[in-house]
């Protein structure tokens, strides 16, 4: 369609700060139209669109994707190789444009087309490689307040709350809210509202909105740790520090600490001390595993990974899909949490192979793959 400009009169003041114009010269014909590419974010360590998500990208057409989707969910049986295909090789950013392209293009919502198509674990890890980083978390919010996951509750709200940037926290918090009409505060208060009273601390320091406010003092925190460490009646004075302080902050108390202590991590040192008095102890070791690092690998990559282990040698198939698909979508750390995994068992079979052990169907296939699709 050719827009006309508006007519344009000039006005008779003399004192008008434009000329008057010429005769007219004929108007250049419009460009194409390009759509511009939505604002970005982030969340785990990739870019999300916000805003109005379109159905293509400049660099991702769905159009192949929408049809294979399409045609691994019709005829007889589900093509799941064909779906896992799809959805593993999406980025966050990719799976939100998937999304829209598939309800234009066939009226029908992907995320609920593929929970239809599959059961189980293996519906969980669909929904959430579909879903997006952001989407994906919102939807293992969901499975973990289900009575049926009451074992893996904890650990999971854990990993979506406790130690996550307010900047990331701020963006859940929100969409929670704006697509599902579900209060992240409220929902998580209520849930630990039946656990230890440490627990139920943390989180509510976890989920506070802001930062501290004024100057943070490093010795201080420094001191005040030290002393919560060899008097457990304190402990609950080192929840700010652990849980509410900037990651640099942290990452220089641990450092600190480590060097103080002889090469004993942080993290170490509340294990021995509290491992008979503190309810809440892991909850406060997954926060410290942030800002601590192990040889050469970065912050919080041996906790991702030791997480990842423990999920494997109970074979919570749950706890694993969900820590594994949300370490995934930052690809590049994801190969050193693969790395870290594989130097934590030295001699023994690969992660892949570790986790084929411990899963079965269509999530072992899954999860085998992504894990290669990384390398």
């Amino acid at each position: 369609m050719t827009t006309v400009p508006p007519t344009y009169s000039p006005s008779t003041s003399s004192t008008s700060m434009f000329p008057t114009p010429g005769p007219a010269m004929p108007m250049p014909a419009p460009a194409a139209y390009n759509a511009p590419t939505p604002p970005e974010t982030y969340y785990l360590g990739a870019t999300l669109l916000t805003g109005v998500v379109p159905s293509s990208l400049p660099d991702y057409l769905p159009d192949d994707d929408v049809m294979a989707v399409y045609d691994a969910c019709h005829g007889i049986g589900t093509k799941n190789k064909q779906l896992i295909k799809v959805l593993i090789a999406k980025t966050a950013m990719q799976a939100q444009v998937l999304q829209v392209a598939y309800k234009e293009k066939r009226q029908k919502e992907l995320v609920p087309l593929l929970k239809s198509e599959s059961s189980g674990v293996y519906k969980t890890a669909l929904a959430m490689l579909a879903s997006g980083s952001l989407g994906g978390d919102a939807y293992a919010l969901k499975k973990a307040l289900k009575s049926e996951n009451n074992g893996s509750k904890v650990p999971i709200l854990m990993e979506l709350v406790v130690s996550t940037s307010k900047d990331e926290l701020a963006l859940f918090r929100n969409y929670l809210w704006a697509t599902k009409q579900m209060d992240l505060d409220n929902v998580v208060s209520g849930a630990v509202a039946g656990e230890k009273k440490a627990v139920q601390e943390i989180f509510a320091e976890s989920l506070k909105h802001d930062l501290p406010g004024g100057t943070l003092d490093l010795e201080r925190d420094y001191a005040t740790l030290k002393h919560c460490v060899t008097n457990s009646q304190d402990r609950a004075l080192m929840f700010p520090i652990l849980l509410s302080r900037p990651p640099q902050h942290l990452n220089q108390l641990a450092q600190r600490w480590c060097r103080e202590t002889f090469n004993q991590s942080l993290s170490e040192s509340i294990s021995i001390h509290f491992k008979n008095g503190l309810e809440a102890g892991d909850l406060l070791l997954y926060a410290i595993g942030s800002a601590e690092s192990r040889g050469t690998y970065g912050f919080g990559v041996w906790r991702d990974a030791q997480r990842i282990e423990d999920a494997i040698s109970k074979k919570n198939e749950l706890l694993l899909t969900v820590r594994l698909i949300r370490a995934h979508w930052d690809t590049e750390r994801f190969r050193t949490v693969i790395a870290a995994c594989n130097a934590l068992k030295p001699g023994k079979a690969s992660l892949e192979e570790r986790v084929g052990s411990a899963t079965s169907g269509n999530l072992k296939t899954l999860l085998k793959e992504m894990i290669v699709r990384a390398l």
